[in-house]
């Protein structure tokens, strides 16, 4: 019987399938001159592989690197659209600039508006549990719900529940 890419994949294990993700992540990134955290990527790259492999003819290895360094393709995108959302000023009616998209959202115009808010989410925060507080840390570095759950051994849906959960919460806080 030959083996199928699956078959080697699967037959590799968790653990093999884990270092052989993390082996290609340090090397795309190493290729690319970027310095990133491996285990960020680690739940984007496996399902890149996982829809691969059936219908690939590449080494597993290149494989696995191939969606590495794709992953950190996305990955430098979403980096400089929320660089350049976060750099997008806004304009009055007349013209005149009003600020920064974010400095808008923060309040950050007026420094009491910006101290509150500033406090009030240090409350959230400081009472969420370990997992909540590694989701917030995980979205406020830009990472999908997708590359969050593996780093707090859940599911994207399961993240996105605790999400939703915690938005609910920092709504009724921040009232």
């Amino acid at each position: 019987m030959t083996m199928t890419k699956r078959n080697e994949w699967d037959a590799l294990g968790e653990n093999g399938q884990y270092k052989m993700i993390i082996g290609c992540i340090v090397q795309a990134a190493q290729k690319r001159g970027i310095k990133v955290d491996p285990l960020a990527h680690v739940g984007g790259v496996f399902i890149r592989v996982a829809e691969q492999v059936d219908e690939t003819e590449l080494d597993l290895r290149l494989l696995c690197w191939k969606c590495a360094a794709s992953e950190l393709q996305q990955y430098g995108r979403h980096e400089r659209k929320a660089a350049a959302a976060a750099d997008f000023e806004v304009q009055g009616a007349d013209g005149a600039a009003l600020g920064s998209v974010l400095e808008l959202i923060a309040g950050a115009g007026s420094v009491e508006n910006e101290a509150v808010l500033r406090v009030d989410f240090s409350r959230f925060y400081a009472a969420l549990d370990a997992v909540n507080k590694k989701i917030v840390d995980g979205l406020a570095l830009g990472y999908s719900r997708c590359k969050i759950a593996p780093t707090v051994k859940m599911t994207p849906p399961a993240v996105t529940a605790r999400i939703h959960k915690m938005r609910a919460a920092l709504a009724v806080c921040m009232d």
